[in-house]
């Protein structure tokens, strides 16, 4: 579901970056170019944990997600960027998409469901672990779904693929499977076991036509 049209163009986000200014939160990288710094968005020391591009009406965003730099902030933590001139970035949107306190967002994937964009994402939790956001007005976005996922410990979902409205959720050793053709309302389809002997998390999706991988823990 990621289309990039600069091959050229790679993200380098978080505090890893090593910004000059502390206040800053992300560097843009593009390789064989400058970097470019956007200052004081969000808020100072915030990590993105995770991003996602595509394009949408002709125009290609960047979705970041990020964590809060400590339990006394519910900041913004999800970031939408007008990335169509990679040299200049617009930020187009920020909200706080997660209804759990001081608890970040780590995995996001945008897919397209009929004409319209959907943001999937994973909270840095054990409930209402997934998130459903509608991005197909990038400017303006609306209250999430939130999908509580049982059955699964205290595991947190690492991973999250999607192909023909269906959306694979990696959190313990279990693949979960939804229907998304009405994305609002996400119907459990099936779990799948991919944690090998059962102890195996599964870490890691990617889809094609007719195959699911799973990259996993387990030994066998």
């Amino acid at each position: 579901t990621t289309h990039i049209s600069n091959a050229s163009l790679t993200f380098a986000l978080g505090t890893e970056c090593n910004v000059p200014n502390s206040n800053a939160f992300a560097h843009f990288f593009l390789y064989g170019n400058s970097d470019l710094e956007i200052d004081g968005q969000p808020s100072p020391n915030q990590d993105a944990y995770d991003l996602d591009i595509t394009r949408i009406a002709g125009r290609e965003y960047a979705f970041i997600v990020t964590h809060p730099s400590n339990s006394t902030q519910r900041p913004e933590d999800f970031w939408i960027y007008d990335i169509s001139d990679n040299s200049d970035p617009k930020l187009t949107a920020h909200v706080d998409v997660n209804i759990i306190p001081n608890v970040g967002i780590n995995v996001v994937t945008v897919a397209a469901s009929g004409s319209n964009r959907y943001a999937y994402l994973a909270n840095d939790d054990t409930a209402n672990q997934l998130i459903i956001v509608n991005v197909t007005d990038p400017q303006n976005i609306p209250v999430a779904t939130q999908v509580n996922i049982t059955g699964v410990g205290n595991n947190k979902i690492n991973d999250i693929a999607f192909l023909n409205n269906r959306l694979y959720v990696a959190i313990g050793n279990d693949v979960r499977v939804y229907n998304v053709d009405n994305p609002a309302v996400p119907v459990f389809l099936q779990s799948i076991n991919a944690g090998g002997n059962g102890s195996g998390t599964v870490n890691k999706l990617a889809i094609t036509s007719n195959y699911l991988y799973a990259a996993t823990s387990a030994n066998n």
